[in-house]
């Protein structure tokens, strides 16, 4: 399937984007990126609010890979 590309609006886009990814799948955030204490999929689901301007990179297949960057 390789690596989707995702501009979420909210945090309930990210909902959408990270269905099926498992909580334990470790985060990568870009250097510009400020997420504090978002290492796992967890984490990103629990953040309140979605920054502007970030997006997400997602690979499902196994061992999975969730990534933030700024836009």
């Amino acid at each position: 399937m390789g690596i989707l590309r995702y501009h979420p609006r909210n945090i309930g886009d990210v909902h959408l984007c990270l269905r099926g990814v498992e909580d334990n799948v470790v985060v990568e955030c870009g250097t510009d990126v400020k997420l504090e204490d978002v290492h796992t999929v967890a984490d990103l689901r629990a953040v309140r609010k979605w920054p502007s301007r970030l997006r997400l990179l997602v690979d499902r297949e196994p061992p999975g890979l969730v990534r933030v960057e700024r836009v």
